[in-house]
Order: structure tokens, then sequence, then C-alpha cells
């Protein structure tokens, strides 16, 4: 039954004419990605509220007509896309030949079969736990580890998101994964919309991130056998560049992505390319001729094809003056201000401009130009971008470059830049065997507590099922006598998770005490000592003990990797509590984690505090101004003009006490 209230998502309004708009719109939630959708179209979309609910579009990046973005959003979805005339709305409704409701999950990991066995494997940075075939885990290892090498040519490893906590990768085979339980599927239509029958499909690969590591399963398509195509997608070069510390410039991460979006890689023994999926980590490729290996010559490049960038064509054919030209001065290109709206007009010109920069770096056949941008790049990660940080770089000024970028531009729609790794390391030596009952409970359990996250943003009412499951297959562990620190570390997490910090507590205790390594164990366990500390403390004022307990644990998350903003902010929570005058040593911990995040406002303001606090007034007022030029929202902006005022007047009445 077509239900009474429509949701009518707005813009500014319809164009006369069908016309092409550039669309950068992330997979997820129907009903958050339609409303972004109608923003940067200027599109009416119609659509009955209940039709969209639990559907997850696909992500759409580029330049399209509105209804073939909103096509390209929907396929897979029981959704179509309809226009009764030029000047009508879009419309949404269910396809005729899709009457059940389909809903896409992680897999639910259940107690099953002990046959066939779990396989496992480990290599640097990653560990396996498989249902497929031993062939193909050991070709998954092998090209995972060439792509890696193939990725340094345009982002190098000390660019990238970093974790000492290995990946944990748990692999199905499509014979063998799981199907959703009965249990799931009546809890599912209980919400099923209009009375349709649910089908619940499993998602083939997806990556989990939690703030220190990352989990990622795949689910093997025997039908295709061994070898397949395995290709890193750019939603996980996003993940890589977005989430390294220090964090990298808008421009850089989105300029790259542009580039990446259409070029082709190949390695050895078999071909490789791209595949566009923002929440895949890699995934198989089909159209491929099996067996037939690339030329020698083909091997371990990346190939930059011909491409066209409409932006920039068009305003470099107005005019040879930058401004009337309306190409983006590099002044204001790399300036880090505050995040672009979502319709903002140039948001096209500064990602084209942003990649024809990294391109004509790359497009060097010595690697000078690409060195200095590597150094310009992880520059403007620590401090705003500077002209005279790109000319130490570059050697050159900003209208110098603006220049040979101008003269180069034509050739980037007319020849192909060719990057090649001249010798490739050898791929790890992955030996397999059949996995204990504790690996594949660890690996298991971990990647079930992240899928929590997932369900609770796009199916809610399965978290608890989700959630409690996860639980199951730890604590099946941990009652059989498992005590490897890492389960009783992932026990804690999931206990964190879930809101239960009395559970937490001995479980990260124990994790922590056995020096486990996972950098957001320290940070829980520290969090979670203070508030029970200043919960019970008179006044709220932790005890010298209880300070140094909470010191201790965050002292010891800082010795791994990544670096988490939060574990600094606890810092200067702490000792704003404690109203202490600060050593020189303790306002280095600050510092470091200043430069660290150098755009996180919150830590800014609370070391300008201390600073000032501490003796430190010109540090302070450093400080009030470098969070103000981050543009900050409404409440710490005013936080730090308060202080920047009172830092201000007790300066003026030092000056005027020593005359």
């Amino acid at each position: 039954m077509f239900v009474a209230a429509l949701a009518l998502v707005r813009a500014v309004g319809a164009p006369e004419e069908e016309a092409r708009h550039h669309f950068d719109i992330p997979a997820g939630a129907a009903e958050t990605t339609l409303r972004k959708f109608s923003k940067q179209a200027g599109e009416d979309v119609v659509f009955p509220k209940d039709l969209v609910r639990d559907v997850r579009t696909a992500a759409v990046r580029g330049d399209f007509e509105a209804q073939e973005a909103l096509e390209r959003m929907t396929q897979g979805t029981p959704l179509v896309v309809s226009r009764r005339s030029p000047k009508a709305a879009l419309v949404l409704a269910r396809r005729a030949d899709s009457p059940a409701q389909i809903i896409a999950l992680p897999p639910y990991l259940v107690e099953d079969s002990v046959t066939p066995p779990w396989r496992y494997a480990q290599a640097p940075g990653l560990e396996v736990i498989s249902r497929c075939p031993d062939d193909f885990v050991s070709e998954l290892v092998a090209t995972n580890d060439r792509l890696r090498q193939l990725l340094e040519l345009i982002l190098p490893a000390r660019l990238q998101w970093h974790s000492d906590v290995p990946t944990a990768y748990v692999l199905l085979s499509d014979q063998t994964s799981p199907a959703a339980t009965r249990e799931l599927l009546a809890k599912l239509q209980e919400r099923a919309t209009s009375g349709a029958e649910v089908t619940v499909r499993t998602i083939p690969n997806y990556r989990f991130a939690d703030a220190d590591a990352l989990a990622v399963f795949f689910i093997f398509n025997e039908n295709l056998g061994t070898p397949q195509q395995l290709v890193l997608t750019p939603g996980y070069l996003r993940y890589l560049m977005e989430n390294r510390v220090p964090a990298l410039p808008r421009w850089f991460v989105e300029g790259l992505l542009k580039i990446y979006e259409n070029a082709q890689v190949t390695t050895t023994p078999f071909g490789t390319s791209l595949a566009r999926a923002d929440t895949a980590f890699f995934r198989p490729r089909t159209d491929f001729s099996r067996g037939v290996p690339p030329a020698a010559e083909d091997r371990n490049r990346i190939v930059l094809p011909p491409v066209t960038w409409s932006a920039l064509t068009a305003s470099g054919k107005k005019d040879d003056d930058a401004e009337k030209a309306g190409w983006m001065p590099l002044a204001a290109l790399l300036a880090e201000g505050p995040a672009q709206a979502e319709a903002d007009p140039t948001a096209v010109l500064r990602g084209e401009e942003a990649a024809l920069l990294i391109r004509w770096a790359l497009d060097d056949a010595k690697g000078e130009r690409a060195e200095a941008l590597w150094r310009f790049v992880d520059a403007c990660s620590r401090a705003p971008a500077a002209e005279r940080a790109f000319t130490a770089s570059f050697g050159l000024t900003y209208a110098e470059a603006e220049t040979q970028l101008r003269k180069y531009l034509p050739s980037v729609g007319k020849k192909s830049v060719v990057l090649r790794r001249t010798q490739m390391d050898e791929a790890p030596t992955v030996e397999l065997r059949d996995a204990t009952a504790e690996e594949v409970a660890r690996l298991k359990g971990d990647l079930s507590r992240l899928e929590v996250g997932y369900i609770r943003e796009f199916q809610p009412v399965l978290t608890e099922k989700y959630l409690a499951q996860a639980q199951r297959v730890l604590r099946r562990a941990y009652d059989r006598g498992d005590r490897d620190p890492r389960l009783l570390a992932i026990m804690g997490l999931c206990a964190c998770d879930a809101g239960d910090d009395a559970a937490a507590r001995p479980l990260l205790e124990a994790a922590a005490g056995a020096g486990v390594v996972r950098p957001r164990v320290y940070f829980e366990l520290a969090r979670i000592v203070y508030a029970e500390a200043r919960a019970h403390a008179a006044g709220g004022e932790l005890a010298r003990a209880e300070q140094e307990q909470v010191l201790r644990w965050l002292a010891a998350g800082r010795r791994q990797a990544p670096a988490l903003p939060q574990v600094y902010d606890l810092y200067a929570a702490l000792w704003l509590q404690a109203r202490t005058r600060l050593e020189r040593g303790d306002l280095a911990v600050l510092d470091e984690g200043l430069a660290l995040f150098p755009r996180r406002v919150r830590l800014i303001y609370g070391a300008a505090m201390l600073n000032a606090l501490s003796g430190e007034a010109a540090r302070a007022v450093a400080l009030t101004q470098q969070g103000l030029a981050l543009a900050p929202e409404a409440t710490m902006r005013e936080h730090l003009e308060k202080l920047q005022a009172v830092l201000t007047t007790a300066e003026a009445a030092e000056t005027k006490k020593g005359r």
C-alpha cells in the first residue's frame, strides 16, 4: 500500500533541461544518500518513506545527468527510477521484478560444522583464517603484497595509514558461506514494507575498521577457480589517506582519487585493474581471459591513460589569464580551510586541478618531481600549505608552477603516463595449516564485533542479535580456557562497544598487563579508570595514584601505531582537572599530540589552557590563533576568543607593570 506521507527531498530548484552535474556521493543508507543526491543534482526526488528503509545505495562519483546518476546509485537495489516528463521530478518505485525486499547483510558467523576445517596463515601485517582452497589463499596474500608495492608508485608508504595490529582476513567459499538464520529473517520480516517478502543476501566483500585495526572478509567464487584477478578499491585508497597520521590535505586526497579512477594497474602473474566500491577492500574481476598473463612489458606497472577533465579544459579555453579563465590559483587550491559544501560550484575544478598537479609531478622520468610532491604533501599534513614550503620542495614559486601546469594540460588528453617498479620484492611465503579453535574464535569474533557497527547503522533492529553472536563466539573460547591477550583485548573492546565498562575493565587490564599490541585497549582502559575515579573522587579531583595509573596506560598506548587523538584529549582533560603547573616534559606530550593532529581544535584549546596555566603565555596565545584559523564551530570559537582575550589582557597588564 502506498504510504500517505511522501518524502520530498528538495533543492534550490530543478533545471529547465537535463544537464550534467558533478556527483560525489559515497555508498550508504538511501535515506541519507538521496538527500545528498538532491542537493548535488538540484532535483526533486519523490519516494515513499518506507520504500527506501534498509536500502543501501552504491557510490557515485563523476559527471552525469541526474537520472543516470540516480540509476547508478540504485543499481542492484529493488528500486527503479522514472520521470514522467523532462521537467517532472524523479520518482523512485519498486521494480516490477523485485517484489521481495532485498537486504544486504554481513555474514552472521554462527558456530557451524567442523568441515571443511578452517585454515590459518600469517604474513607480515596480516592474519588469515580461510575455508577457501589453499592456492587461492596463497595467491591472495601474494597479490595483496604486489598491489601494495605498486600502490607506493602513487602513494608512498610514509603517506599511508599504518597500524601495528595485523589486518585480519576471514575468507569464505561461496559453497560454505553462512546463510541468514531463521531468527534474522523473522526479525527483518517484522519490519518489511507493505508485507513484502524479505530476501537477504550476504555482502560478498567488506572492509570493517576500528580505531586501530582493519578486518576484511571475502567470499571466494569457486566457479571462477584460481587464480582470480583481485583489485584494490578506491574506497580502500581513501581510507589509507584519510586515516593517515598526520592527516593528508584534502586537495591531495581528492586529486589522487580522481587520478585513481582511471588508472590501470598490472602485476604478475595475472593482471589486475581497479574496482569502484567504497566499502570493499578488494574484489575479483571476471572479465578476463583466464590463464593468459599480461605481456612482460605490461607487468608491474600503473598506467594513467589520457583523460579529459571538463572543468579544466573549459576554463583553459576562456582566457590566458588565470583569474579570467577560472583557474584556481595554487594558493587557493592548496589552502586547508573549512570543508567545502556539498554543492560547492568549485568542487569539480578543485578536484581536477589537484589531479593535474599530482599527474604533472608523477610524469617525470627521473622521479624528482614525485619526490618533491611527497615532501610537500607531508609538510602540508603538519602545517598549512605555504609557498615557501612549495618552493623548498619543487624549486618553483606558485606562479612558475601554474605556468608549467597550463603548458602540461594539453598532454593529459593525448598521452599516457606509465609508472613502473623496476624490481618487485619477493612475495611473503605463506604456510597454511589447520587453524586452532582459539585462532578461529579470535578472528571470527573480532570480525563479528566490527560488523555490529555496520548493523547498528543500516539494520538497527538486528544490533542485539549481531552483538550477542560476537559475544558468544568470544566467550566460548574464553570458557575453554583461552587467555591469549589478543582475545582478551577483543572481548574488552566488545564490552566497550556495548557500553559495559564494568565488564570491559578486567579484560582490558589483563590484555594491557600482558603488553598486547592494540592501541585502543590502552586508551579505553585509561578512559575507564579516569571516569570511575572521577565518579568516586571528592569534588571530582583524582588522587595522585589514580592520575599516575591513567598516565601509565596512556603512555603505553602512545608507543603503538596508529596514534589516537583521543589519547591526547584525555591527557589534556586529566591535567586540566588537576589544575597543576605542568613540567616541560608534560607540555612536550601535548606538543607531540599537536604535531600528529594539528587540526584538532579541541586539543589545541586544551593545550592552550594548559600552557597558560603553566606560565607559557606566548605559546598559549599562538595556540589560540592556530585554533581560530581553523574556523571551528561556534561554541569552540567562543571559548578560544575568551581565552585569547584573557591572555591579551594579562599580557597588557604585565607590560604596564614592567614599565
